[in-house]
């Protein structure tokens, strides 16, 4: 296994590269525990099958989601606040009157701890930061690791690990973008997805959860065929959930099974890759960049809407504030653990 650390940035951000027997690498950054490269090696070509950025400042000025880290938590929370154990929190509103992904300077712009652990047939990034009692509105010290471990698989594995000292909310995840055409101009729409789900969570006009879980059968939601099925379907339908975002922005809900089956897999439009993904889970939130209304510079090219799709695994959004969407409180008698992989096959 190869390791090469760069300089990222003018603030201590580093830019760790991992690269297997196989010649994939794993590009990953302290800035915001982020995915920054995912490279192929194909015979006739090395393929970025993600999206990303030259440096840590672009990220900041562009889109610092992109590839993060996120969290305390995932998603929107109505009205940025909730209540817990009968006490009520009113969150940073950093979306209209909503908290999104935290807040305002959170997880996706911090410096974060690292570790690198060397092995022979697969290495270690491991990030940790804490976060502060109260910290954008969340009660509860918060210690927390996420670490990266590329295998000689050409397996991507993100564990996450966090403990806390009073009852609080979590609910983190990764925000990579997948483009897994030739060319970052092309957009997803000619990708093929398979999930392992047979319902997903409605959205409201205001693009928050509106708490109900809808049957996929017969809708452009529909993409429990092993075979997958086109992203385009979403872009071009009628469907109102669709047309609401202009593509996707919805939780999908796993299908109970075992712990290593694969919950989900894209595929590219000229079959020479495949992404199976493995998480343990309930949910996964498929976002398809649907509000970029002009092109943005991204190495040397740019990235267009529907350039990209996420594939974010976590507890449902908001689950909080509805009845029916599982828990995301942390108690400090139980650390929160969970593992998600992404699978590269060319």
């Amino acid at each position: 296994m190869k390791i090469d650390v760069a300089v990222f940035g003018n603030n201590g951000e580093k830019l760790i590269s991992l690269t297997n027997k196989k010649g994939v690498t794993l590009g990953i950054s302290n800035h915001g525990a982020r995915i920054v490269d995912l490279i192929t090696d194909l015979g006739e070509e090395q393929r970025n099958i993600v999206l990303g950025f030259e440096s840590a400042a672009e990220y900041d000025e562009i889109d610092s989601y992109l590839g993060a880290s996120i969290g305390r938590v995932a998603g929107r929370i109505t009205g940025g606040k909730f209540t817990l154990d009968g006490k009520e929190f009113q969150l940073e509103k950093n979306d209209g009157d909503n908290n999104l992904h935290g807040g305002f300077n959170s997880f996706d712009r911090k410096i974060w701890n690292c570790e690198i652990v060397e092995g022979d047939e697969q290495a270690t990034v491991i990030f940790s930061i804490d976060s502060p009692d109260m910290e954008n509105g969340f009660p509860g010290n918060l210690q927390q690791k996420i670490s990266y471990t590329l295998t000689a698989d050409n397996q991507v594995k993100i564990d996450y690990w966090a403990h806390t000292d009073a009852r609080t909310l979590y609910n983190p995840t990764n925000h990579v973008y997948f483009n897994l055409n030739s060319q970052l101009t092309e957009t997803i729409d000619n990708h093929r997805l398979y999930l392992d789900s047979d319902f997903f969570g409605s959205l409201t006009e205001d693009v928050l959860p509106t708490g109900e879980k809808v049957a996929v059968v017969g809708t452009p939601f529909d993409f429990n065929h092993a075979e997958g099925r086109l992203l385009e379907q979403g872009f071009v339908s009628d469907y109102q959930q669709n047309r609401l975002v202009n593509g996707y922005d919805h939780p999908f809900v796993f299908n109970e099974s075992s712990a290593d089956a694969i919950k989900g897999t894209l595929y590219s439009p000229d079959g020479k890759i495949k992404i199976n993904l493995y998480t343990d889970q309930p949910s996964v939130v498929v976002y398809t960049t649907n509000q970029l209304n002009q092109p943005v510079p991204m190495r040397g090219s740019s990235q267009v809407q529907h350039g990209g799709i996420t594939l974010e695994t976590q507890g449902l959004p908001d689950a909080i504030n509805h009845e029916g969407f599982g828990n995301i409180i942390l108690d400090p008698a139980k650390d929160f653990e969970s593992t998600t992989i992404f699978e590269v096959i060319f």
